[in-house]
């Protein structure tokens, strides 16, 4: 993180933090901020600027259609912040979004509401949680199991980006569709399974590689089979 801040300062970059998923840390990872990082690291690289982002769209509340999330502005120009702000203030805000993101901000604790409603709270959080990393562990299971895919440990989101040793012969077949091979992969995963996965060329994968993202939030009805 330390090497991406100072590349940022070099070239005057303004860092954008996309956090939605800070809760979301399976085994041994932990989530640091880019906050935490920008703050704590030297002279002159803390001074550069970042955008946090968190919402309650992703992470363990899944909450897509009530729309709500916020952004953590640092190190801006007081005069930026203040053309930040007239933005702000022209948008309507819908108030289940709103009352949503306070939940969000400061959620159920035995400090602030009663222990039925704290211990609701962190039962639904931790079996959430709980769930997610358990198929995270299986599906890096399954896929390795499956030819020419090769799947890295998922650390923490709801995805799996395996990658998939493509043969000659299909990469031949995806050139004459005109598409490139992780796109012409999924296409023919859809269709010979109904498994929708996302093309991992939209993701940045290295040259001559090819990848998949695959989202965890199948049921357990699915993962049996």
């Amino acid at each position: 993180m330390w090497e991406v801040i100072k590349f940022a300062y070099k070239y005057g970059i303004v860092i954008i933090a996309d956090e939605v998923y800070q809760n979301n840390v399976y085994g041994s990872h932990k989530f640091v901020s880019f906050k935490k990082a920008v703050c704590t690291v030297e002279d002159p690289y803390k001074h550069v600027s970042l955008v946090s982002f968190n919402s309650i769209s992703k992470g363990y509340t899944g909450e897509c259609g009530v729309r709500g999330g916020y952004m953590e502005f640092h190190n801006f120009d007081k005069d930026v912040l203040a053309q930040i702000h007239k933005i702000r203030d022209a948008c309507s805000v819908n108030a289940a979004g709103s009352i949503a993101v306070a939940v969000l901000c400061n959620p159920p604790s035995y400090e602030n509401c009663s222990k039925e409603t704290a211990d609701q709270f962190f039962k639904e959080r931790d079996t959430i949680l709980s769930r997610l990393a358990k198929k995270a562990q299986m599906t890096v299971q399954v896929l390795n199991q499956c030819k020419n895919i090769e799947c890295p440990d998922i650390g923490g989101a709801m995805y799996a980006f395996p990658r998939v040793n493509l043969p000659q012969s299909v990469l031949d077949l995806a050139k004459k569709a005109d598409q490139e091979p992780s796109e012409y992969f999924c296409r023919e995963m859809l269709e010979a399974t109904g498994i929708i996965t996302v093309p991992g060329s939209g993701f940045g994968q290295n040259p001559d590689t090819y990848h998949f993202r695959i989202c965890l939030l199948y049921t357990s009805d699915a993962a049996d089979e």
